[in-house]
């Protein structure tokens, strides 16, 4: 044993034993002291520390059996219950708290407190349409409230589309409130993904005037800059990081040669503390840091041919950044909110309303890319929006936003509006291309809308395909973390997709990844004949292209076109072995 893994050793057990040595001190005093709620929290939160999540919800669930109208109590016991992978049993206790018809009164100071259970409900739970009520009745209790303007501006930018209401909302947290952290933040978030190059110049008045937020002014001018392309002006953003790990992530997904000067010896060093704070301390938010660095040693190990080693860390990255955002491997409400044939459930229920409204369709042909992370998508975008005549739109999920507003405000604005608003420069007449992959199980919404549309599903050989997703660390995609989960979410994938293109064959165009690398001029061709675009050979030429892109791809996507991408992942292959008898189509 060397003297790091010696030195952590010995740390642990010293916060162990001190940890241990707290909650018999407590357990004393509790004894003296029956229902004292502050050492029932210390207790529960002592528990938390080491591990003993089952202890930590029997002590909060002890504290609100004295103050059951505590939001922050509820909130820790929500925290100990999807630690411990009790995702339903935490589901059950905000369902019992949000019956309580006083709940806003009592808690009316508590704006973040409240913030933050919306944000739970939404995001572990994946439960919008509750989240949505409750964040309503919240914001209209305390509509000056400043969490509660932020969180306004989101909602309508990120799940309705509204960005006029979004800009006002934010405008009346500038005009009342001292800025801070997250007025800034949501203020660049206005632009960062639907106009690069404006965020950049809101960037650049900001580092003046508020020059003690740079540290996130600079990485939001980064993000930018790589979504433009602009690979010196990014690194020199990247370069002003005081966070390693941070450096090393983006460093080498914009430079894979940099692993070269990466010392395997050194990462392990890291590594050894990071899994200290995260497994041994069980402190969640280093999870996030032990998740990127995970996945920069993947790579590394990659580098050198050990595939072994390199799945290990890999599988470590995906378990970390999942227990980040969602607590536990055990809680999936999250995973299955996004699973095609929740979302295609969805869609059927906005199209039944749809009917009910005076719906005008629109008589454009607009495209809409559709299929698997990782199948050429980005590649088909840069391609097809190279014509002059094509606005490209990115991944901006404007059709769950028409979905969301039908479903959870019964609201009724159309598809083109909801484009309009986050894209000025669009007028009514104009095509677009739409890049929101899960906009598949949408096509049937998205046809009455513009019943002209073309939809474009990218394909790539399933193996290949499965493995890239499962290759590549997706902060925000709750299935795209195991196996297991992605293999499922492509089958229903190729499930719906395959009963559309039965009832909408003239609409959709199949254009499948290997063709495409082989033969770039004969399927671009066909792929434009299909569109109704007159070909140009220049549009194969994507050395000059400034537009956008703001997906995993964003470097890859620039270079030449290459073979090199075709049957990468063969040394991988062995971990599909046990699902080959489930899946006929992973064969």
């Amino acid at each position: 044993m060397d003297d790091l893994s010696f030195s952590i050793n010995q740390e642990k057990k010293i916060f162990f034993a001190a940890i241990e040595s707290k909650i018999e001190e407590n357990k004393a005093k509790l004894s003296r002291e029956p229902g004292n709620v502050s050492i029932l929290k210390e207790l529960a939160a002592h528990s938390a520390r080491i591990g003993m999540y089952d202890l930590s919800v029997y002590f909060a669930t002890e504290v609100l059996n004295y103050e059951p109208d505590s939001l922050s109590g509820t909130l820790h016991c929500l925290q100990y219950l999807l630690l411990n992978g009790q995702e339903i049993e935490a589901q059950n206790l905000v369902n019992s708290f949000l019956k309580r018809k006083d709940v806003f009164k009592k808690e009316k100071k508590n704006s973040r407190e409240m913030v933050k259970l919306v944000q739970v409900i939404s995001k572990v739970f994946g439960d919008k349409k509750k989240a949505i009520l409750f964040a309503q009745s919240a914001i209209d209790q305390s509509s000056k409230n400043k969490d509660f303007l932020i969180f306004s501006s989101r909602i309508n930018q990120m799940l309705f589309g509204d960005i006029k209401v979004s800009r006002s909302k934010l405008y009346k947290a500038i005009k009342n409130h001292p800025i801070d952290l997250s007025i800034i933040d949501q203020w660049m978030n206005l632009y960062i993904k639907i106009d690069a190059k404006k965020c950049l110049n809101l960037c650049k008045t900001l580092s003046k005037k508020y020059p003690e937020f740079e540290d996130v002014i600079s990485r939001k001018k980064f993000f930018a800059y790589s979504s433009l392309g602009e690979k010196q002006k990014a690194e020199k953003c990247m370069n002003e990081y005081d966070d390693k790990i941070q450096f090393l992530f983006h460093k080498i997904g914009m430079d894979p040669e940099y692993l070269k000067k990466v010392n395997i010896n050194e990462l392990l060093k890291i590594y050894e503390k990071q899994i200290f704070y995260a497994e041994s301390l069980h402190l969640r938010k280093f999870n996030h840091p032990l998740a990127l660095l995970s996945f920069v040693i993947a790579r590394k190990y990659k580098s050198l041919k050990n595939f072994d080693k390199k799945n290990y860390f890999l599988d470590i990255a995906h378990k970390s950044i999942y227990k980040y955002h969602y607590f536990s491997e055990k809680n999936n409400l999250a995973l299955k909110s996004e699973m095609p044939d929740t979302l295609f459930k969805m869609s059927k229920i906005a199209e039944s309303k749809l009917k009910l409204i005076n719906h005008q369709k629109n008589l454009t042909s607009p495209i809409f890319i559709i299929g698997l992370p990782r199948s050429g998508s980005t590649l088909i975008e840069k391609i097809v929006s190279q014509k002059k005549e094509i606005m490209g739109f990115g991944e901006c999920q404007i059709v769950k936003k028409l979905i969301f507003n039908l479903t959870l405000k019964n609201s009724s604005p159309s598809l083109l509006e909801l484009y309009k608003n986050e894209f000025k420069s669009l007028c009514n007449s104009q095509r677009f291309v739409d890049k929101t992959l899960n906009n598949f199980p949408f096509i049937g919404i998205i046809l009455k809308s513009f019943p002209n549309a073309k939809f474009i599903n990218c394909m790539r050989d399933s193996k290949e395909n499965a493995l890239a997703i499962y290759n590549i660390l997706f902060d925000t995609i709750p299935w795209a973390h195991t196996l297991e989960s992605i293999l499922n979410y492509m089958d229903k994938y190729y499930h719906i997709i395959n009963k559309f293109r039965k009832k909408f064959a003239s609409n959709i165009y199949n254009i499948r990844h290997q063709n495409l690398v082989n033969n770039p001029e004969r399927e671009v061709s066909k792929l434009f004949k299909f569109l109704d675009i007159k070909y140009d050979p220049e549009v194969l030429n994507n050395k000059n292209n400034p537009s956008q892109v703001c997906t995993a791809s964003n470097w890859q996507v620039r270079e030449k076109i290459s073979s090199k991408f075709l049957k990468k992942y063969t040394n991988d292959y062995y971990l599909l072995n046990k699902y080959y008898s489930r899946y006929e189509w992973l064969k």
